[in-house]
């Protein structure tokens, strides 16, 4: 799914008989042997917890440390949120794998240390995946920074959890239900855009949330369950 390709890419695509992406804006997806297939979200282990509370003021971003998941927008936002005075707490789960990222991880703590200090923001180590389904279900929103063409399955794993997600990856728009497109997609690199979006959902009643949260897991479901994407690969098998 990732949006360039090198010559080893080209190579492998050459020998391949099918190559299999779940976005239309990767490197892979202009071949003519490329079919568009589910993400293939395990949904009995993403799924709502009713045994887990739920953190109404949580801003959850969960992933690897690294420049290309733009977490530097997310602080942007909730900086402004913190200026106009609302109770947030932005969970940050992940850790670096490279010495860039590790490099990054520090500029970002040097740029929330204000908050870090107040409480609001704070940063954890990764959980095994078996884990994830507690965090999503404990958190009110989950954020996503990712630039279109890249394509974070922890999107559809959250939304399996019946969380809202919040995006700017363009490959939403045609996937989610039209009425929380404008709600859950903000512009790409616009932390003003996107903290707009979180007090907005911030605003929501739990009833209003927790209807959102069914038909997202509905869509997973339907379209990008793990059984789904098997089915769709034996055909091609």
């Amino acid at each position: 799914n990732h949006p360039m390709g090198n010559l080893m890419a080209k190579t492998g695509i050459f020998i391949s008989d099918k190559v299999f992406c779940t976005s239309s804006y990767a490197f892979a997806a202009k071949y003519s042997k490329t079919v568009l297939m589910p993400v293939g979200v395990d949904t009995d282990l993403f799924k709502p917890l009713a045994n887990v509370e739920k953190k109404n003021n949580r801003i959850l971003f969960l992933g690897r440390v690294s420049p290309i998941k733009k977490i530097e927008l997310l602080i942007r936002a909730v900086k402004i949120l913190d200026s106009q005075g609302m109770d947030f707490k932005l969970l940050i789960v992940g850790s670096p794998a490279s010495l860039k990222d590790k490099e990054y991880e520090v500029k970002l703590k040097e740029s929330a240390v204000d908050l870090i200090a107040k409480g609001k923001i704070v940063f954890q180590p990764p959980v095994p995946n078996y884990k994830t389904p507690e965090i999503y279900n404990s958190s009110r929103i989950f954020v996503n920074m990712t630039p279109t063409g890249s394509f974070d399955k922890a999107i559809f794993e959250t939304m399996a959890c019946g969380l809202p997600a919040l995006t700017s990856n363009r490959m939403m728009e045609s996937l989610l239900p039209k009425e929380y497109r404008n709600t859950c997609i903000f512009k790409e690199g616009d932390p003003a855009d996107l903290s707009k979006k979180i007090s907005f959902l911030f605003s929501l009643d739990d009833l209003e949330i927790k209807k959102m949260g069914e038909q997202f897991r509905g869509l997973v479901l339907t379209n990008h369950s793990l059984d789904i994407l098997i089915e769709k690969i034996l055909k091609y098998l």
